[in-house]
C-alpha cells in the first residue's frame, strides 16, 4: 500500500496492486486496506492519474457494507467521470467508422490513442462500479440521479448502448446503477412515475437478453425495488408488463433468479387479488405436477375408452380368453365354499347326557330281572 501511495512517477506498480485488487476481496483484508485515511489517498491518487486498476482496488472495498460511507463524499467526482463516459464512447464508435481511411503510417500514433481512450474509458466503468456498489438507505439517491444529471445521462446510455465497443459491461453497470439507486422511494419515483423511458427501457433488455443471467437478475432487482414501495407498487403492477415477465421467470433453472422473482411475486399478490389468483394456481400446478399429469393420463384413457365405442369393448373381450373366466369364476366358487358358515348343529338330546351314579351297585337280581324280559318277549 505505501509503494502505490508513495510512488510519484505516476504509474503504479501493477504486480503490487493486482496483489491489493485480490486481497481487497476478504472482509478481514478489506478492513485493514480501507481505513477512512486510506481510502482517501487511494481516490485522491486515482482522480489524479485515471488508473483503472486503482479505481478497480477502491470498488472492491466498496462491496463491503461497513466500508460505504466513507465512499460517500466522493459522489460529486464519481459523477463528473461517470458523465463524461457517454461522451467518450460515442467518439470512439465514430473513430472506429474512420479507421480504414487512415494511413498505415499514422496506424502506431492511432493505437496508442486508443488505448489511452480504453484506459479511460475502463476508468470510467469502475466508478460506475463504485456508485452502483453504494447501497445505503439513508443515501439521498433522488438527488444523485437529478443534481448530478445521472438519470439523464443513463438513458442516453440505455438508448444507445448498443453503439459501444463497452456495451456488455456499460448496459450491466448502469443497470446496476439504478436499482441502486431505487432504495430511495424518491429516486424510485423518479424512475417510475415521472415517465422516464427507463422502465420500457428494462422491458426490452429483458426481452431480448433473456439468456445473460447477470442481466436478468439486475434488471429483476430494479423491479423488485420499485415493487418495495408502496408509492411505486401499483404503477408497475398495474401499467407495466414488469409482472408477466417476473411470472414467467419463477420457474428459472438459475436459483437465485428464481428467487428473486418469488419474491417479488409475494408483493403482487398482495396488492392484486387477480394476480395473487394466477400465482397461487401457478404454484399448485408446480408442487403438485406429477399427481396432476397422473389424473390427467387417468382421465385421457377413459375418454378414449368411450369414444372408442364397440371397438374398445372388443378389445377388452379379447382381452383374456374365455377359459380363463371361466376358471377365475369356479375358484371364487370354491373360495365361497371355503369360507361359507357352517349350517347350525342340532338339538342337544335327553341321550347325550348320560348320568353315572358311582354308589350304584348291579345285582344278579337285576341281571337276571333283565334276561327276563327277554325272554318273555321271545316267548311271546
Amino acid at each position: 500500500m505505501r509503494s502505490i501511495l508513495g510512488n510519484t512517477e505516476g504509474a503504479s506498480d501493477v504486480e503490487c496492486l493486482g496483489l491489493l485488487i485480490n486481497l481487497a476481496c476478504d472482509r478481514r483484508a478489506a478492513r485493514s486496506l480501507g481505513e477512512p485515511r486510506g481510502i482517501r489517498m487511494l481516490f485522491r491518487r486515482a482522480f489524479a492519474t485515471h488508473d483503472p486498476l486503482l479505481m478497480k482496488l477502491l470498488r472492491n472495498l466498496s462491496q463491503f457494507e461497513e466500508l460505504r460511507l466513507h465512499f460517500v463524499d466522493y459522489l460529486p467526482d464519481l459523477a463528473s467521470v461517470i458523465v463524461r463516459l457517454e461522451g467518450e464512447l460515442s467518439q470512439n464508435a465514430e473513430s472506429e467508422k474512420e479507421k480504414d481511411d487512415k494511413s498505415e503510417s499514422a496506424d502506431s500514433q492511432d493505437s496508442d490513442a486508443d488505448n489511452i481512450e480504453n484506459m479511460e474509458d475502463c476508468f470510467s466503468l469502475e466508478c460506475l462500479g463504485v456508485m452502483a456498489n453504494l447501497q445505503l438507505e439513508e443515501l439521498d439517491f433522488a438527488r444523485i440521479l437529478g443534481d448530478l444529471g445521472l438519470l439523464s445521462w443513463a438513458e442516453k446510455v440505455l438508448t444507445g448502448v448498443g453503439h459501444s465497443h463497452h456495451k456488455d459491461d456499460l448496459m450491466l453497470e448502469v443497470i446496476r446503477m439504478i436499482a441502486t439507486a431505487c432504495i430511495d422511494v424518491e429516486a424510485a419515483k423518479m424512475i417510475a412515475l415521472s415517465g422516464s423511458p427507463v422502465i420500457p427501457m428494462l422491458l426490452k433488455l429483458i426481452n431480448s437478453r433473456q439468456e445473460d443471467d447477470e442481466v436478468v437478475f439486475q434488471i429483476l432487482c430494479v423491479f423488485y425495488r420499485i415493487l418495495r414501495h408502496e408509492e411505486t407498487r401499483q404503477h408497475l403492477v398495474s401499467n407495466t408488463k414488469a409482472p408477466n415477465y417476473i411470472f414467467d421467470l419463477m420457474h428459472d433453472e438459475n436459483e437465485v433468479i428464481g428467487s428473486i422473482c418469488n419474491a417479488a411475486l409475494n408483493i403482487i399478490a398482495d396488492c392484486d387479488e387477480t394476480w395473487a389468483e394466477t400465482i397461487r394456481a401457478e404454484r399448485f400446478k408446480w408442487r403438485n405436477c406429477q399427481w396432476l399429469q397422473m389424473v390427467s393420463e387417468v382421465e385421457t384413457k377413459g375418454y378414449d375408452r368411450e369414444e372408442g365405442g364397440e371397438e374398445g369393448e372388443e378389445e377388452e373381450e379379447d382381452f383374456l380368453p374365455n377359459h380363463d373366466f371361466l376358471m377365475a369364476s369356479s375358484l371364487l366358487e370354491d373360495a365361497a365354499d371355503w369360507f361359507a358358515v357352517p349350517p347350525p348343529s342340532p338339538p342337544p338330546s335327553s341321550l347325550d347326557h348320560v348320568n353315572f351314579d358311582p354308589d350304584f351297585k348291579f345285582s344278579t337280581h337285576d341281571l337276571a330281572a333283565c334276561y327276563g324280559d327277554e325272554d318273555e318277549d321271545a316267548a311271546a
